[in-house]
């Protein structure tokens, strides 16, 4: 899910320039894609924390990235070890334009993934239905 906001982000002007994501996975990760993983999972410690409290001498690649409100980033997530293949297909899905999908549906699918305990806290008692349309 994180990977996918990335992508739309990028795509609506959530991001600062429509590269920004896909700039920083074709320069700052290996071809062979050993690093993109430990990358991601500190642009999501970025993308989770306010300018104003990021570390000082933060990468400046990875300090031009906005704070996210709304806790999509909040926590540590288990990264699987990318390798060439899925780094690849990581670069191929920047190149799909994410903003011909509607937002309704990326909302969708994160209640459809939260917390039974927390979509209730929100006020929904049902995960949202599974049918969606353009």
């Amino acid at each position: 899910m994180r990977i996918v906001f990335c992508l739309f982000a990028a795509d609506t002007g959530i991001f600062e320039t429509r590269d920004q994501f896909s700039d920083f996975i074709e320069t700052r990760t290996s071809e062979d894609g050993s690093n993109l993983g430990a990358l991601l999972t500190e642009l999501f410690q970025v993308l989770d924390t306010p300018e104003g409290e990021r570390i000082s001498k933060r990468d400046e690649d990875l300090a031009r990235f906005p704070f996210v409100n709304g806790r999509l980033f909040e926590g540590t997530l288990r990264i699987p070890a990318f390798d060439a293949a899925m780094r690849r297909l990581v670069l191929e899905a920047c190149n799909f334009n994410w903003s011909d999908i509607s937002p309704a549906i990326f909302g969708a699918l994160f209640q459809s993934v939260m917390d039974p305990v927390e979509r209730r806290a929100q006020g929904r008692t049902t995960p949202p239905s599974r049918t969606f349309s353009k």
